[in-house]
């Protein structure tokens, strides 16, 4: 898909990779929709003097990706 999009190949039909039909793009972007509204970074960056936001020094909590894991991998085996 990445070289048909540099080229300008139009991709139609049966030649359309299943991964890219609109079911399945409608249900990834879903997903995406759903993380954003469910789990937010919901940290808050100060307006600059500028007017502007910077980002720079503002605390941000991230999730224990780590500890998930191995939580889910505790319990993939009894599904």
């Amino acid at each position: 898909m990445y070289e048909a999009s540099k080229n300008g190949t139009v991709i139609v039909g049966k030649d359309m990779p299943p991964m890219l039909n609109p079911t399945h793009v409608n249900h990834c972007v879903e997903l995406i929709r759903v993380s954003l509204q469910c789990q937010p970074d919901l940290a808050l960056e100060v307006v600059s003097k500028t007017g502007g936001v910077e980002g720079f020094g503002v605390e941000h909590q991230c999730y224990n990706w780590e500890r998930l894991l191995q939580w889910t991998s505790k319990w993939e085996d009894n599904v």
